[in-house]
């Protein structure tokens, strides 16, 4: 790395969480599995619904609402809720089903081992410097040990759009001033 002027002061660190703190290719692996049999025992009507149906999808949604990308866990309910009422099932049904859905992936989705290596480094850096996580996707940290260790969590789509654009580190500094 060059550079062409002084570096200054640092005052804070960001991290992104996924495959920066953890790998989380098996995760999401088992979570995409786990989702998918979940959505297929749910209904009858969706005992088909597959990884490529979900695409199509969100696909369909992101073609008209294109700002639907910033916020993947919206995005993943709402192609849930099509699949469900475009499969039969009512719009309650529909929504309840893809609540449920999402509380499943939520679940399987926060099952992440978490080297302790990174437990180790967080906590050193954390004692220097405040610590921000900033993700694009729905990993929780409180839920997979990491949260102490991070003055807070930003979230792509509740707290601005995705990296890379700038939203969330512009909000990030604004709350450690």
């Amino acid at each position: 790395m060059r550079f062409y002027r002084p570096l200054g002061q640092i005052s804070a660190l960001t991290f992104d969480l996924d495959d920066t703190l953890y790998d989380n290719r098996p995760v999401i692996d088992r979570t995409l599995h786990e989702s998918l049999s979940f959505v297929r025992s749910y209904h009858p009507s969706l005992s088909q619904f597959d990884a490529s149906e979900l695409n199509r999808l969100r696909q369909t949604l992101l073609a008209s609402e294109p700002e639907i990308y910033h916020d993947v866990t919206e995005w993943r309910r709402r192609a849930l809720e099509l699949g469900m009422i475009n499969a039969g099932l009512s719009a309650a049904l529909a929504k309840t089903g893809a609540e449920e859905a999402m509380a499943n992936f939520a679940h399987w989705r926060s099952l992440v081992d978490v080297p302790q290596e990174t437990h180790d480094t967080l906590a050193q850096l954390a004692e220097k410097w405040p610590l921000v996580a900033i993700t694009n996707g729905n990993a929780q940290p409180e839920l997979f040990g990491l949260s102490d260790y991070f003055r807070f969590v930003l979230r792509a789509g509740p707290d601005g759009r995705s990296k890379p654009f700038a939203d969330m580190y512009h909000l990030a500094a604004e709350r450690l001033a």
